[in-house]
């Protein structure tokens, strides 16, 4: 393997640098208000519309609190959002396998 420019190597490599980097970023500001703590643990999972429906909430106040975790994790979209808190362990991975019934 050579770590090349285009190489799996420098991939991985530049892929966790801006991940700790991004980390970093992110204690420097300001906590998760608890509304969008509750939001950016569904955000992985479900629309916007879907996370209105389970916690109560307009579809406006959700892509507001969306939009203001964007903001404070310094980051331009959801996938993003959740890579950093998977990494800076703010949200939790949990799988669960059912085998599909025939």
């Amino acid at each position: 393997m050579s770590d090349g420019p285009g190489s799996i190597v420098s991939r991985k490599t530049n892929l966790r640098v801006t991940v700790i980097d991004q980390v970093a970023v992110t204690r420097e500001k300001r906590e998760l208000s608890p509304a969008e703590a509750r939001v950016f643990a569904l955000m992985g999972m479900h629309s916007n519309k879907q996370i209105a429906r389970k916690l109560g909430l307009s579809g406006q106040t959700v892509k507001n609190h969306v939009n203001s975790i964007l903001e404070k994790l310094g980051v331009s979209d959801r996938t993003q959002a959740v890579v950093i808190g998977i990494a800076s362990g703010m949200l939790k991975v949990s799988v669960e396998y059912s085998p599909e019934k025939r």
